[in-house]
């Protein structure tokens, strides 16, 4: 079907994004607020307070990707996140499935109740997505304005598929985050923190071929808030993870987020300032 529409954030998905903005700043703050009480407070025990802030720290960072992605007026540079959360969401609707007996279904009041509106939001939200993902396909695509250099995109394609690659592997084998991960873990935390991993994975990956700053800045600067929300996880509970091999790489990931969301989030800002983008929006807000 040939595009027919403007290059232009359609009121479906500004919906989707606002109502996920919501959503998912309900959960982080949950999860952060009362990480020692979760069997009280969230939809399934987590094993440990340390999963709970790690957990909480993606919600978040999905809360500013969609909050700023819904101030966008150009779809292309708002359609980022949208294909990596319909991952995460349909991993984490997959995961609710696989261990709905560990879910809080005959715990107390709250815990019901948190538990029945998680199991609402990942059974409709991933056919929202897909809706308000289908209401943009028709769109014109604006060409690129302003490339990101070669070695950035490499950074980012390596990153990602690392990431993405780590997110599969777990989620299919729990057992392997299991052993390996820096800390303690549950089954259920185990595929939660993949479908994170794999829908991160899928979004830095797209931010690497989208190729162009004005196309990426939402991303780049939810980037910057994950690597320092997980930095300052590392510094409160680094010194009670497992020595070894995997906390070196999962801290040398946090510092790979940090630094590329950080360094991206000023490019993106330099560039988009002087391209032509910046100059058409700033005459379309004064028409």
């Amino acid at each position: 079907m040939v595009p027919n529409r403007p290059d232009e954030l359609r009121p479906l998905m500004r919906f989707v994004f606002v109502l996920g903005a919501v959503l998912v700043s309900v959960i982080g703050t949950d999860l952060l607020a009362f990480s020692n009480h979760t069997e009280r407070f969230f939809a399934w025990t987590v094993l440990n307070p340390t999963t709970a802030v790690f957990l909480g720290s993606f919600y978040w960072t999905a809360a500013l990707l969609a909050g700023l992605s819904a101030r966008k007026q150009r779809w292309s540079e708002s359609r980022g996140g949208v294909i990596g959360v319909l991952l995460f969401v349909l991993a984490t609707l997959a995961l609710s499935v696989m261990h709905v007996h560990d879910l809080h279904l005959e715990a107390s009041l709250i815990a019901r109740l948190v538990t029945y509106v998680w199991l609402l939001v990942y059974a409709v939200d991933p056919f929202l997505l897909i809706a308000a993902w289908l209401s943009q396909i028709r769109c014109t695509i604006t060409p690129r304005q302003s490339r990101i250099p070669a070695l950035f995109r490499i950074a980012l394609f390596a990153l990602g598929i690392q990431l993405g690659a780590t997110g599969v592997v777990c989620f299919i084998d729990p057992s392997l985050a299991q052993r390996f991960w820096p800390w303690a873990l549950s089954t259920i935390d185990a595929r939660a923190i993949a479908a994170w991993l794999l829908g991160l994975g899928f979004v830095i990956v797209q931010a690497g071929w989208e190729n162009a700053w004005e196309r990426i800045s939402v991303t780049v600067r939810a980037a910057a808030l994950l690597g320092v929300i997980q930095l300052l996880l590392v510094l409160k509970f680094g010194s009670a993870f497992h020595p070894g091999v995997a906390s070196a790489i999962y801290i040398a990931d946090v510092w790979a987020v940090l630094a590329l969301g950080a360094a991206g989030t000023v490019l993106a800002m330099r560039n988009q300032g002087r391209g032509p983008t910046a100059i058409s929006d700033s005459k379309q807000l004064r028409t």
